[in-house]
């Protein structure tokens, strides 16, 4: 994440931190690959019509996909 996000266009340092949440990435980390969750910026979410701007979305779309190629050493 602290190579990807800076390769998708962003500035944000990643936190490393554990949320009482759950997600599907306990499925991922039982089949021995780390978990990266990118959050919501904080507007717009866990709000009556909760909503996402697109740019948000093509961001953390970027920091996926930056993410897999580094994981797979792709370049």
């Amino acid at each position: 994440a602290e190579r990807a996000i800076p390769l998708a266009g962003g500035d944000a340092r990643p936190l490393a931190l554990v949320k009482t949440s759950i997600t599907d990435a306990r499925h991922t980390r039982k089949a021995g690959i780390p978990p990266i969750i990118l959050g919501h910026d904080g507007s717009g979410g866990h709000v009556p019509n909760e909503y996402s701007e697109i740019e948000e979305v093509m961001f953390t779309t970027r920091a996926y996909l930056h993410t897999i190629l580094e994981y797979f050493n792709v370049k």
